[in-house]
């Protein structure tokens, strides 16, 4: 997948601007809906997701940036992930669009959850996801799962999601967020990174932000300490934080030095990294204090990582 161009972080989709042809599902003032569009002379099927606000002061939640940014970073670090827009919507709120992984009809996205249960069930065994999610959810079960699927691509591209899931810090990578895409008669392809907006503290208010990095709240370094993965520990089910998942992999199975590689792949883009903080956060309207909380952010997190798989 080609690195995102610098001139598509800033450019916001007016969805107002639409015609009700265009649109697969009426638009109104629904929080989802699918829209085929045309984009840089290519029309495709795009997912509109808009972002939320806080309730206590009407004020947008970051929803929007954080997972544009957080799917450019992947694509710069050379991790597949889906293409994404800034957008407004027809009442002018702020959102995403995502465009579609599949490439054609005959293409199929298969959900975690249902691979799980599937390889589970192959093995005489039962992966109840419904009932005790996330007990039972480890990154061993998920690393073999694709690997069986994919080979080394499906278990070098996990390896890869966890890695940037750990930068960005997103605790959303749950089962149903990851998957493979299967071609009619043909073989399965790890599915790019997606749903990658749970990331970058984007539900901060920027007065948490600052206090944070001012040392308040027992500063930035421990609200990363505490942050926690979407998985659990595979004998005592505990959930694991982002530092211990990444560990457990590279111990256990194996995947250190694949890690290693990529791990100096987003060190060596810092100064990209920076300014597509800056274009993208600029873009969405954000101030000073949510741009330096990310920058600082990333760079602590690039840190913790390299000491967790040095």
């Amino acid at each position: 997948m080609p690195t995102p161009s610098p001139t598509t972080a800033t450019h916001i989709i007016d969805l107002g601007a639409l015609d009700a042809e265009q649109a697969r599902e009426q638009l109104g003032s629904k929080e989802k809906f699918w829209v085929d569009i045309e984009i840089d002379g290519e029309t495709a099927t795009w997912l509109f997701k808009q972002s939320k606000r806080f309730e206590s002061t009407g004020q947008v939640i970051g929803d929007h940036w954080s997972e544009h940014l957080a799917s450019r970073l992947m694509r710069c670090a050379g991790v597949p992930a889906h293409v994404t827009r800034l957008a407004r919507d027809a009442q002018g709120c702020w959102g995403v669009l995502c465009r579609n992984v599949l490439r054609s009809q005959t293409e199929q996205l298969v959900h975690g959850v249902e691979l799980l249960i599937r390889r589970a069930s192959a093995h005489g065994k039962v992966y109840r996801a419904e009932m005790n999610y996330p007990t039972g959810y480890d990154v061993g079960r998920v690393y073999r799962t694709l690997h069986e699927l994919c080979g080394d691509d499906g278990a070098q591209h996990f390896a890869d999601m966890l890695l940037l899931d750990t930068w960005l810090r997103n605790a959303d990578r749950h089962d149903e967020n990851w998957g493979i895409i299967r071609v009619a008669g043909g073989a399965a392809r790890p599915c790019p990174a997606y749903d990658n907006a749970s990331c970058l503290g984007r539900t901060l208010t920027p007065s948490y932000m600052q206090d944070l990095l001012d040392g308040r709240r027992h500063g930035l370094d421990a609200f990363l300490a505490r942050g926690k993965s979407a998985f659990t520990h595979p004998d005592t089910g505990r959930r694991l934080t982002h530092e211990e998942a990444l560990l457990l992999l590279a111990q256990e199975h194996g995947a250190r030095e694949w890690l290693r590689r990529r791990l100096d792949i987003v060190a060596g883009m810092h100064e990209r990294a920076a300014a597509e903080v800056e274009a993208v956060l600029g873009a969405a309207g954000c101030g000073d204090t949510e741009v330096r909380f990310v920058l600082t952010l990333l760079d602590q997190s690039l840190q913790r990582i390299t000491r967790c798989i040095a």
